[in-house]
This record gives structure tokens, C-alpha cells and sequence, in this order.
């Protein structure tokens, strides 16, 4: 008697757990949809109290209450209703994601935590990155971009940003040009002002000295760099194109081509990349003097950030080296945090040595504070 029992509650529980799932699968559909669509609400009408508003009420309240006033006649009606907008709304999501990956995408890295403007910056800040790293592990955010082969390069179209203003052209992808390049037509679209910064660039016609400038953002399909430096050459690409996507670029992706169907894959690299190279042009070093005591030598110079963003982590190696340049020894110091425009004293004391005959201060890491 005891087995029969047994036997005959196992199904029953197993329906239960099988009716929960699907009701939590659905009530999940809900907060996907109403996230997703208040996200788009935000994209047209702005983050503030009146779209909060009308997202609760066209997207949670109106609908749940019209089907709950369908089912009136039903004893179940109230998770009836909530079941049917779950799968109304997990429909419509998919629809969107699907079929408008991009832009899908796009509003919810910029609107998906719109409800934490309402809490502190802190929170909202925090939201994002979370954000922004959950659409950057899924294989949506790796969007495939089509490209055109033209004598011997690989074109592609991608989008810069400074300040309010972008601009959408052709680029060449060359992973072999260390820093990317911009046409004069694109810096005057961008309303870019001339830099004092400038760097060795190597081109078709040997090394050059080029203007850098900074600029906010730079998109390509789904994938975003931010910021991005780019040198200003003109005659860096040919008629028709805009300038080149370099390796400061392509060295935060692992690239997929794929030239039987004229498509790149970029997937974003999760660990560091050093943006020395970058950074090094608007970090200007001067005041370098060393003075030599009876114990002591002491090296000293001042490093300036001429850049509009901070940089952090900024890494020094001094080498020092006698009359033959032989190397002696190699020093590292670090400053934590330079602000734009400001700067600040670099130090370094180490034991005397009559063989010193120079040294030099160069640059060995640094990076972007976002």
C-alpha cells in the first residue's frame, strides 16, 4: 500500500515542478520585455519621470489588466493574465533581438539600466559595466561585418564620435599600421581642433610626423572601442576612403576574416592591452636632470598629460647607461594618476655610480581611465 502511494505522488509532483518552471520561464518574459521596451521608450523620449511613467503603464500595468479583464470569467485569471504577457512579451523580444540585432543592442548598452538614474551615479555606473560586459559575452554582440576587397585591402565601414558629433565611412583594415588614421574631410565633420601631439607614423611615402587627436568612441557594427587615438594623414588611403583601422584597434578583438563570404568577425579580448603607444604622444617629459652626491644619484623630471582624459597606471623605466652606452641599470618608477592638464614630479634615487655617463626616461606602460 505504502509503494502504491509512493508511485502515485511522484507524477503529480513532477507536473508541479514542470507548471512552476513554465510560469517563472514566463514571468521572466516580462521583465525581459519591459526592460527592453522601456529601453526603447528612453532611446526616443529621454530618461526621465515621465518615460518611468508611461513604460509602468504601457508595459506592465495596461497590459496585465487588460487580460485580466479578458479572463474574468476564469478562477485562475490573475496568473493567467500575467502567463499570456509573459509569452507575448518573450515573442516580441526575440522578434527584436533577431531582427534588429544592432540597434537592439546599441539601445540597451546605452537605456538597459535607465531605472538606476533614479539611484545614485555610483549604482547606475556599476549597471553599466555589468551591462555592457553581459552583451559583450554574447555571440549577438559579434555581429558579422561584410567588407569589400579592393586592390589588395580589406574595406569596411565604421563610425567615429567627438563630442555630439560622428562621422560613417570606408576604412581600410590594416593590422599593420600601429595607430589608426583619419582624412582631413573626416576631422573637419568631426569638428576636431588641431593637437600639439604628434607621433612617427610610417606611410606609403616613409616615416612621417603626425597630428593625433583623441576621439570619444569608435564603432564598428556592434563593436566599440573607447576612447580610440587617430593620426591625421591624408595621404594615409586612397580616393574614397577615409583613413585606416589600425592595430590600437584590432588588438582589442580577436578578428575572424572569413574572404569566401566577405565578412569579419571581431570578438572582444577580455584581458589588458597596454595603450602605451597610444598614450605616449600626450604625455609630454621634460625637466630631466640628474644630479650626482657623495652616496646618492638622483634622476628627476616632470611628465605633463595633454590629453582631455586621464591616465592611470603610468609605468617609467629609467636606464642608465656609461661613456661606451653600455646599460648599467634600469630603474622603474610609477605615478598612479595624471589628470588632464596637470602634471606631475617624477623621482628616482639610487646609489652613486662614477660610471653614469646618461640616461633616459621612457614610457613603459599606461592606460585610459574610462
Amino acid at each position: 500500500m505504502k509503494n502504491q502511494i509512493t508511485k502515485s505522488k511522484v507524477p503529480g509532483r513532477t507536473r508541479k515542478i514542470i507548471k512552476k518552471s513554465i510560469l517563472f520561464f514566463l514571468l521572466l518574459g516580462i521583465a525581459v520585455g519591459f526592460i527592453l521596451f522601456s529601453a526603447y521608450t528612453a532611446a526616443i523620449i529621454g530618461e526621465n519621470l515621465v518615460q518611468a511613467l508611461l513604460s509602468l503603464v504601457l508595459f506592465l500595468l495596461l497590459p496585465v489588466f487588460a487580460l485580466y479583464k479578458v479572463f474574468k470569467d476564469h478562477r485562475h485569471r490573475l496568473g493567467l493574465s500575467f502567463a499570456l504577457t509573459g509569452a507575448i512579451y518573450w515573442f516580441i523580444s526575440l522578434i527584436l533581438i533577431l531582427g534588429a540585432t544592432s540597434r537592439t543592442i546599441e539601445i540597451l548598452d546605452k537605456h538597459g539600466n535607465w531605472f538606476l538614474s533614479f539611484s545614485s551615479d555610483n549604482k547606475r555606473q556599476k549597471g553599466d559595466q555589468l551591462l555592457s560586459r553581459l552583451l559583450k559575452k554574447i555571440s549577438l554582440n559579434r555581429e558579422e561585418i561584410p567588407f569589400i576587397f579592393r586592390d589588395g585591402s580589406i574595406i569596411i565601414a565604421a563610425t567615429l564620435y567627438n563630442n555630439n558629433h560622428s562621422f560613417t565611412g570606408n576604412f581600410i583594415l590594416d593590422t599593420g599600421a600601429t595607430i589608426s588614421t583619419l582624412n582631413n574631410k573626416a576631422f573637419e565633420k568631426l569638428k576636431l581642433s588641431r593637437s600639439k601631439s604628434s607621433m612617427t607614423v610610417q606611410t606609403a611615402g616613409g616615416a612621417r610626423e603626425l597630428p593625433v587627436i583623441l576621439l570619444d568612441k569608435v564603432e564598428i557594427g556592434n563593436n566599440k572601442i573607447s576612447p580610440l587615438v587617430f593620426s591625421v594623414c591624408d595621404n594615409c588611403s586612397g580616393p574614397g576612403i577615409a583613413g585606416l583601422i589600425g592595430l590600437n584597434f584590432t588588438s582589442r578583438f580577436q578578428t575572424i576574416i572569413d574572404n569566401k563570404k566577405a565578412i569579419i568577425k571581431f570578438k572582444k579580448i577580455d584581458h589588458w592591452i597596454d595603450q602605451r603607444n597610444e598614450i605616449e604622444p600626450f604625455l609630454e617629459i621634460d625637466s630631466i636632470y640628474g644630479t650626482q652626491s657623495k652616496d646618492t644619484f638622483v634622476i628627476s623630471a616632470q611628465a605633463t598629460n595633454q590629453s582631455k582624459l586621464p591616465v592611470e597606471g603610468i609605468v617609467f623605466e629609467i636606464t642608465l647607461y656609461d661613456q661606451k652606452k653600455h646599460i648599467i641599470d634600469k630603474i622603474r618608477t610609477r605615478i598612479a594618476l595624471l589628470e588632464p592638464g596637470t602634471s606631475k614630479k617624477i623621482k628616482v634615487t639610487t646609489d652613486k655610480n662614477t660610471l653614469i655617463d646618461n640616461f633616459d626616461v621612457r614610457l613603459e606602460r599606461a592606460f585610459w581611465k574610462n
